[in-house]
């Protein structure tokens, strides 16, 4: 699974002193074959490199008048 709806706000802060209302995620954790971990894939290199590089060409291609697809 790579997301789950109603996440926000869970992974990247400190949630120890609160309870967590995202009835699914407690329900993900009770099951023993279940690794919950945060989404994390995006933060590497290469896709950074990409996104930066993707938004320029979109900029450009913008600008020129040139459509997508």
């Amino acid at each position: 699974m790579d997301v789950l709806e109603g996440e926000e706000g869970i992974f990247y802060a400190d949630c120890r002193n609160k309870p967590i209302g995202c009835k699914p995620l407690l329900r993900l954790q009770q099951l023993p074959n279940v690794l919950i971990s945060p989404h994390s894939a995006y933060y590497t290199d290469h896709a950074l490199s990409d996104t930066v590089e993707n938004s320029l060409i979109n900029c450009v291609n913008f600008e020129s008048g040139k459509q997508h697809g």
